[in-house]
């Protein structure tokens, strides 16, 4: 089966009242399961950071494992190259550009920068948005608000549809409700790219 078109996640800002991490951890791979249910591929951010370091694919899964030494001595020291082979400084300078990436991923990317990122990362649409919830009323009569915001770009990095998801409930129920959020979502995402 041909896949339909690639999809690329980016950030999805927590706006939850909670800020319960994992809530927005499953809707993103529920999220992922949908697209991909609905005949689409997903293109992951790891393709990039391996890009930028092929010789050593294992020091940027788990730079501890191969060398230890690399997380606990700073680079300035002169003892870690005497102690090891000339490949220690290489690990270090492999985290450091790691996590300058992943700290560029967790913010909303600009119009040239999802452009940019479409020459390294092959996708056709990029989403992004917010993901938020409120709780509103007393104790005894609670109130849930769920406000999901996507956004859809496409390789030049132009907002091609903005999509949104909105629930009031009385008990929110994380596995039903993010589930419906996310067939929601990725419905109306779908519509438009098959109008194209």
């Amino acid at each position: 089966a041909t896949v339909k078109a690639n999809y690329q996640i980016g950030y999805i800002e927590n706006r939850d009242f909670r800020f319960d991490p994992f809530r927005i951890k499953n809707f993103i791979s529920l999220l992922k399961f949908e697209i991909i249910r609905n005949g689409n591929g997903l293109v992951e951010e790891e393709p990039e950071t391996s890009k930028t370091n092929p010789p050593t694919p294992v020091a940027t899964s788990n730079p501890m494992l191969q060398n230890p030494e690399a997380t606990t001595t700073a680079p300035s020291t002169p003892t870690a190259p005497t102690t090891t082979t000339p490949e220690t400084p290489k690990p270090t300078t492999t985290t450091s550009t790691e996590t300058n990436s992943s700290k560029d991923s967790k913010r909303i990317f600009m119009e040239n920068e999802i452009k940019n990122l479409s020459s390294k990362v092959n996708f056709d649409y990029y989403l992004q948005g917010s993901f938020g919830m409120s709780d509103n009323g007393s104790i005894l009569d609670r109130n849930f608000t769920t406000l999901i915001f996507l956004d859809v770009h496409d390789k030049t990095g132009k907002l091609v549809k903005s999509v949104s998801y909105t629930q009031d409930s009385k008990n929110f129920s994380d596995a039903d409700d993010l589930k419906q959020a996310s067939i929601s979502l990725v419905d109306k995402i779908m519509k438009k790219s098959e109008n194209k």
